[in-house]
């Protein structure tokens, strides 16, 4: 059996254990949790090479996004929705209650947490007056708030358009790319942790932002 992480017990590269311990003969937890961390990069960096992601140019993501808010529109006016009927199944049979506290599921694949607080944000700013409007006519924007029904739906199908133009793919190979790549987002694309809201923050947000915008 080859070496382990100390800290995950996963397999790693035995040159980069060695070299770690030679700058830290005697590891801490925090260090052991550093070098989990550190190993961790490195397979998603590989991986990201591997399965030929693209370079993502964060500064032209807002117009991208911009250009699929037509089709966005679409999906909040009534148009069918892969990701709003799993939502859907899932409000009726009582899941994800505490979907906005946990950031399980929300990670829209190599665009990682960064790119959920971009596109959840492009989204609340276009589409606020609209989301309060569609509240009150459908049931599932309201569920779980604002916020939940824009990460849990909007999110997604954005997040899946976005990368059929990366990779060049179809709509269901761009989902599970989308699925396959959460780990590696999550790793390489990270944020500040209070991206994913609480129920009570989304009632604030949608309080604040559905008031001040004039987007519809």
């Amino acid at each position: 059996m080859g070496p382990v992480c100390p800290m995950c017990n996963q397999p790693v590269d035995q040159e980069l254990l060695e070299d770690f311990k030679k700058k830290h003969p005697r590891m801490t937890l925090q260090q052991e949790q550093r070098f989990c961390q550190s190993h961790k990069k490195k397979s998603a960096r590989e991986t990201w090479h591997d399965k030929g992601y693209p370079d993502i140019e964060w500064s032209s993501l807002d117009r991208r996004i911009s250009k699929k808010f037509s089709f966005l529109r679409g999906i909040l006016e009534g148009d069918r929705s892969h990701f709003g009927d799993i939502f859907s199944q899932k409000v009726r049979i009582g899941q994800n209650k505490t979907l906005l506290k946990s950031e399980a599921n929300l990670t829209p694949g190599y665009y990682g947490i960064r790119g959920l607080r971009a596109m959840s944000e492009a989204i609340i700013r276009e589409f606020s007056s609209l989301l309060r409007k569609r509240a009150v006519q459908d049931r599932l924007v309201s569920a779980r708030g604002h916020t939940a029904y824009v990460q849990a739906v909007l999110v997604p199908e954005l997040t899946v358009r976005l990368v059929m133009e990366d990779m060049d793919v179809g709509e269901e190979e761009a989902q599970s790319i989308m699925a396959d790549s959460i780990w590696v987002g999550e790793l390489l694309n990270e944020e500040v942790a209070d991206v994913v809201m609480s129920d009570d923050d989304s009632s604030s947000l949608s309080t604040h932002s559905l008031s001040d915008s004039e987007a519809d």
